[in-house]
């Protein structure tokens, strides 16, 4: 429980202010950087220690998932994975610093050093290294610094904003029809056919069709996600989707 306890006192006043939290803050000299303790979090850690107060934070996280993001974690995943996936490749070819480059626009990269706007003063030489991680519920940026040596670094994920949108009437639906266009417009973020049918309320034997005559017309394509297959439009169908959508002149 001694990582409890460091971070307890990083963050609340309890005891004396440790070295990191005035590191870490913008308070003026002599001010003690770090929050009072909520007065639930002190009846926890009096009745039962670090101990008790990690135990019932797991407990509210097991809850918090279970109301808020257990029903939308097949479609969360997928766009981490899909955002790992892209950044990866870039990696590939362009090098790591191009990654740190695209992230955001409030972080800064100058071949040797990152730099992102938070309202701490913080230096770090993070030990093994950096650890990035994309998240669908960060506006912006955010660093965690906790134990000396350890920082990761999360960022807002490509496509997040799909995630909880609903399926949008596309344009040129009398090109393929509505109902293909529904579809191929909300391949923005890959999906499988069982989430197609849920987020149009349609059958999956019918999505399964209007997916086989879109890939038939060569406008999406599928690839193998664990036990998923997961649909994304082809160059042909971006294409013809950022044609439809050009104002007429």
């Amino acid at each position: 429980m001694e990582l409890v306890r460091r971070q307890l006192d990083m963050t609340f006043r309890i005891g004396p202010v440790p070295a990191t939290a005035v590191e870490r803050s913008r308070a003026r000299p002599g001010q003690d950087p770090r929050a009072p303790l909520p007065d639930v979090v002190a009846e926890v850690l009096a009745a039962g220690g670090e101990r008790a107060v990690a135990e019932r934070a797991a407990e509210q996280l097991r809850r918090c998932w279970r109301a808020v993001l257990a029903q939308s974690w097949p479609a969360l995943r997928r766009i981490l994975d899909e955002d790992v996936r892209h950044r990866a490749a870039h990696a590939g070819r362009s090098g790591f610093g191009a990654i740190l480059d695209g992230l955001h626009p409030a972080l800064r990269w100058d071949g040797t050093r990152l730099e992102v706007g938070t309202r701490y003063d913080l230096t770090t030489t993070p030990e093994p290294g950096l650890v990035l991680t994309p998240s669908v519920f960060l506006p912006r940026p955010a660093l965690w610094s906790g134990v000396p040596g350890q920082v990761l670094l999360g960022y807002p994920a490509r496509g997040r904003g799909q995630v909880w949108a609903a399926p949008s009437s596309a344009l040129g639906a009398p090109v393929l029809g509505a109902r293909r266009m529904a579809l191929l417009t909300d391949l923005e973020v890959p999906r499988s056919t069982s989430e197609l049918a849920e987020r149009h309320r349609l059958s999956p034997a019918t999505v399964s069709y209007h997916l086989n005559r879109l890939r038939a017309a060569g406008l999406v394509t599928s690839r193998q996600a664990g036990h998923s297959v997961l649909y994304v439009p082809t160059e042909r169908a971006a294409a013809l989707l950022a044609a439809m959508d050009e104002p007429a002149r």
